[in-house]
């Protein structure tokens, strides 16, 4: 006698939670050279010898001037622009070099004022609007550092520039005047070019500040050549942030 298929219901199996989306921040900056990079490694390694607040260093190669913080996306809404040829529009830009693993800063997660991102269906019209920018190429040099707020602990130890501030700060205003039409919201602040070293996550009041301009002063910084501008994507992670580059913008004139 053949046996009878059995009536007893199949086990039903769970379907997997649907993932989060995973937050990406992106910003626009300035690469700093390999130089560069090395020399912030040997200040903040000065300094982690002589302060004893606890600080979140930037890690060398992701050191960078920014330009303009963008905001947050999800990473389902953020295109695959490794081929920045499948652009719809735009000539090819696939020979553009690579500048991955350069920079960022170590922690983009407590600064306020950063824009929305999530309402741009593709970021091909952000590659048009910062191809459009045309700019020379100009000299950076670090001299001066300090902190921010001045008074009392600060929160960011930074170095300055004593070239290239003026350049700097008319990129960051093109870069702005060409995002505003996308729905990116002007800064309320005034553009102040620097460089980030560290965040102060627990100041100690046994700390002399001052430390932190003598080891820059002390660094045979060269001076580093701008000839060009990237927009960045920081992925947040337990070892901290990782960056990748969406384009490249060379210098332009006009």
């Amino acid at each position: 006698m053949a046996a009878q298929p059995s009536t007893q219901p199949l086990a039903q199996t769970s379907a997997r939670p649907a993932a989060k989306p995973v937050p990406l921040r992106g910003f626009i900056g300035l690469p700093l050279p390999e130089t560069w990079q090395q020399g912030l490694a040997r200040v903040t390694l000065r300094l982690s010898g002589e302060l004893r607040s606890r600080i979140s260093w930037t890690r060398p190669g992701n050191w960078h001037l920014t330009l303009k913080f963008l905001g947050e996306v999800d990473e389902a809404r953020l295109p695959d622009l490794s081929d920045l040829s499948d652009l719809s529009g735009l000539p090819d830009l696939s020979d553009l070099s690579d500048l991955s693993g350069l920079p960022g800063l170590s922690d983009l997660s407590d600064l306020p004022g950063l824009s929305d991102l999530s309402d741009l269906s593709d970021l091909s019209d952000l590659i048009r609007a910062l191809r459009a920018i045309s700019f020379a190429p100009f000299a950076l040099a670090v001299g001066r550092a300090g902190g921010f707020p001045q008074a009392g602990a600060p929160r960011v130890l930074w170095a300055g520039l004593t070239q290239g501030q003026a350049e700097s700060a008319r990129l960051a205003a093109q870069v702005e005047q060409a995002l505003v039409p996308l729905g990116f919201a002007p800064e309320e602040r005034p553009f102040a070019p620097h460089l980030t070293l560290g965040r102060v996550r627990q100041a100690s009041q046994d700390d002399a500040w001052a430390l932190v301009e003598r080891a820059v002063a002390l660094e045979p910084w060269s001076v580093a050549q701008v000839d060009r501008f990237v927009p960045w994507r920081s992925e947040l992670g337990p070892g901290g942030p990782r960056y990748s580059r969406l384009a490249e913008f060379p210098a332009r004139p006009e």
